[in-house]
């Protein structure tokens, strides 16, 4: 009877009621071995309805009342593991761990995430995992953790690559193009923009057309450098190979244009370039012919 009458309070939306009745049936199996036709065990069963309410509960209560709403997700949690449903205790976990994040708590938010990817690593979970990462990094991202965050969002394009889900995939380039773009580390934001514009649904073309504009960006950064010190070193040769990359500005400019160190200046006297990281070591040839 207890049963029967919290279905229909529920389905009436009548979420409290639903909860005052599941958790009599709660406390009648409590240390009990009641089972019901077809085997299963009543406070388990008990145990997992009072999770999913308690779930719609908070998800009900967020917006006026997100303290409210954790609490419920906790008891949630609780329910989950007590119903011994491995699946929905993370993602029971995973919620607690959004929610937390919502708040500005990125610390206890990334203590749920990371039971969350524990379980799905258990349990083989794929979806679970890339989630999993993705949410790590961004609370990594927003604590300044950004060396871990960048090891997830890697973490996280790797799941998507390899469950060939071409949307996930292109949203965690995307994410990690973010975060490379952040960190001044242009020509690898370039990389993953280009990655998450080649494997997107033909059919968004706003987003497209957004990492297209993203990519440029990016290439343009990451051309600036090399394009500032041709301008600044003002010889013949720099300068004429200025001139001819403009006629198709591709990325070999960028190897092109360095200008010497000052140890290539007095070896070869040529100023031709030897390796491109030397590009920002030493322009002090530069400085000599001004």
């Amino acid at each position: 009877a207890v049963v029967s009458t919290q279905s229909t309070g529920e389905k009436r939306g009548d979420l409290s009621s639903a909860v005052d009745y599941l958790e009599k049936f709660y406390n009648l199996t409590t240390e009990q071995e009641w089972q019901d036709k077809i085997g299963d065990n009543l406070h388990d069963i008990a145990s997992l309805q009072l999770y999913r309410t308690y779930t719609c509960l908070a998800e009900e209560l967020y917006e006026e009342a997100p303290s409210v709403s954790i609490d419920y997700l906790k008891k949630a949690f609780h329910m989950a593991n007590e119903g011994g449903n491995r699946t929905e205790a993370g993602l029971a976990s995973h919620r607690l761990g959004n929610i937390y994040e919502a708040v500005g708590d990125p610390e206890v938010a990334t203590m749920y995430h990371k039971g969350y990817l524990d379980r799905c690593k258990r349990d083989k979970d794929k979806t679970g995992m890339g989630k999993a990462y993705e949410a790590l990094a961004r609370c990594q991202q927003s604590e300044g953790k950004l060396e871990e965050a960048t090891e997830n969002y890697k973490e996280f394009v790797k799941i998507a690559e390899e469950a060939g889900d071409k949307g996930v995939y292109s949203q965690a380039c995307s994410s990690l193009a973010n975060l490379y773009n952040m960190l001044g580390e242009y020509g690898e934001a370039v990389e993953y923009y280009k990655k998450a514009a080649e494997s997107m649904e033909t059919d968004d073309q706003e987003r497209l057309e957004l990492m297209n504009i993203n990519q440029a960006i990016a290439r343009t950064h990451h051309q600036l450098a090399s394009y500032a010190s041709t301008i600044l070193c003002n010889t013949a040769k720099l300068t004429a190979t200025l001139v001819e990359w403009k006629d198709y500005r591709d990325d070999g400019f960028i190897e092109a244009s360095r200008p010497p160190t000052r140890a290539e200046s007095c070896v070869s006297g040529s100023g031709t370039p030897a390796t491109a990281e030397a590009a920002t070591e030493d322009t002090t040839g530069c400085d000599d012919k001004k």
